[in-house]
């Protein structure tokens, strides 16, 4: 395990209408986790109710909602994504929640650049080229939304059913 949500401190929204937890910022240097391809962050927002996403120019965003199926506005085209279903969109978009089955969670893949992306796998191995998972569900040995490294002292059989993958998109050589 790299990191674990529960050590790191939640921050209001820049609108003020929630709240999320960043586990690794845009700059940030994390051991073991590689940086090489450019500038990405990577959050876990709560989901309380319907609110307005702060925009975000420069950025292109993944969306995971986790707990529960929501509804999500990107420039006036609505998107409905169930429990763990991804979402891209450029961040700079017009985003709003406009409903959700229940309070639940988001991970949030925030990067400078298309060429990064955030898949839902069921284990590491499927996901060749991930260069981090988040924990998506809890297991004996991992706590949900944990920061784990690939190929790290823990076995497939050690990680929850359900991971996210932060993978380069293969078009795009890895340094």
């Amino acid at each position: 395990m790299v990191r674990s949500l529960c050590d790191r401190e939640p921050a209001p929204w820049a609108n003020g209408l929630g709240s999320t937890t960043e586990l690794v910022g845009l700059d940030e240097n994390v051991p073991g986790i590689d940086r090489a391809g450019g500038r990405w962050k990577l959050s876990v927002a709560d989901l309380e109710r319907p609110a307005d996403f702060s925009p975000l120019p420069g950025l292109q965003r993944t969306f995971v909602p986790v707990g529960a199926s929501v509804s999500l506005e990107v420039d006036g085209r609505l998107h409905l994504l169930g429990d763990g279903v991804p979402l891209h969109f450029d961040g700079g978009s017009a985003t709003a929640l406009i409903g959700l089955d229940a309070p639940c969670n988001a991970v949030n893949l925030m990067a400078e650049s298309a060429e990064f992306d955030l898949r839902v796998v069921a284990a590491a191995a499927d996901a060749p080229g991930a260069f981090a998972l988040i924990a998506l569900a809890e297991s004996e040995r991992v706590s949900r939304f944990d920061l784990l490294v690939p190929g790290g002292a823990l076995d497939d059989e050690d990680l929850p059913a359900s991971l996210g993958a932060l993978i380069t998109r293969p078009s795009i050589p890895r340094a």
